[in-house]
Formats: structure tokens, C-alpha cells, sequence
């Protein structure tokens, strides 16, 4: 019986001394917001710009993903798919994201963390040049693909795909 005691106040110690540390980690931190007006990203690294450059990949790697799902339809499968995935990450990897605004930032001993959003026109107008970009070269029409892009039912269905992937849940059955 007094072991047991023991067991749970050494117990009770241990979660009363860590427990602070994770109550004032934000939650962002662990779980990426999501809102229909903006994209998010979290970075993480060593150093502030680190975790800066991290968010602002993030960012950038969702308004590809959404370009190539676009293009990738008109083009079907094959050389054009791939290489227009090629050039769509060449593209958007050599962005800045200028007017991606830092919203907060996190640092616990050595590690550094950083909340951004990109507004979602100006996400629209960078992906809608990338289709402009390379609508020559890849040979599809930037105007019906625009439309494409911009159609609210596609970009739901893109943005709640993104959600359940970010909440795990990327092997979804409505079954």
C-alpha cells in the first residue's frame, strides 16, 4: 500500500513539473490553423529564420500542390504531367512568398517555431501566374485552367483534403 503511495505521488510530481512547460506551448505549435481567407504555415528549425524559411515552404508547397492538382487534371498522365509538376515545384520552391506576414513566434530551449499566413488573393494571384508561366511551354490554356483554380467547389474540396491530411486523416472512407 505504500509503495503504491510512492508510485503516485512520484507520478503526480513528474506531470505537475512538466505540465507547465506544454501549457504555454501554443497550440499552433502542434496543430496548424485553418481558416478559408488564408493559407498557414508552421516552421520549426535552430534558428528564427530557420523556422521563418520552414513556414514559408510550407505555404508555398500547399499553393503547388493545388496548382499541379489543377494542371495534372488538364494534361491527364504522362511526360506533360510530369514535367509540368517539374516546373510547377521549380517555380514555387525559387518564391520568397513576399507578404507572407509573421503572425507569432515560439521558442523553447533550442528550438524555434514560427506561425505565417499568406492571404488567399494573393495566394490566387501567385498561383494564377504559375499557370500563365507555363502555359506556352506545357501547352494547356491558362485561362480555362484560372477557372479551373478558381471554381469555390474545387478549392473546398482542396482545402478540406489539406485539412484531413493535416489532421492525419488522409485515408478518409465516408463508408
Amino acid at each position: 500500500m505504500r509503495a503504491r503511495r510512492e508510485v503516485i505521488v512520484l507520478a503526480f510530481a513528474l506531470v505537475s513539473a512538466v505540465a507547465p512547460v506544454f501549457a504555454d506551448r501554443p497550440e499552433w505549435v502542434e496543430q496548424l490553423p485553418f481558416t478559408e481567407d488564408d493559407y498557414w504555415g508552421v516552421g520549426r528549425g535552430a534558428t528564427q529564420q530557420e523556422a521563418e524559411e520552414s513556414a514559408r515552404r510550407e505555404i508555398l508547397m500547399q499553393l503547388s500542390s493545388r496548382v499541379k492538382a489543377v494542371v495534372t487534371m488538364e494534361l491527364a498522365t504522362g511526360s506533360g504531367a510530369v514535367e509540368a509538376s517539374e516546373s510547377m515545384d521549380a517555380y514555387f520552391t525559387g518564391n520568397t512568398l513576399r507578404g507572407a506576414e509573421l503572425v507569432e513566434r515560439y521558442s523553447e530551449d533550442d528550438k524555434h517555431w514560427v506561425l505565417m499566413k499568406y492571404c488567399d488573393e494573393c495566394g490566387k494571384a501567385l498561383m494564377q501566374s504559375a499557370l500563365v508561366r507555363f502555359e506556352d511551354k506545357l501547352g494547356y490554356e491558362a485561362g480555362d485552367l484560372i477557372e479551373g483554380l478558381n471554381d469555390e467547389s474545387l478549392s473546398r474540396s482542396y482545402k478540406i483534403e489539406r485539412r484531413l491530411g493535416e489532421l492525419e486523416l488522409s485515408d478518409f472512407s465516408a463508408d
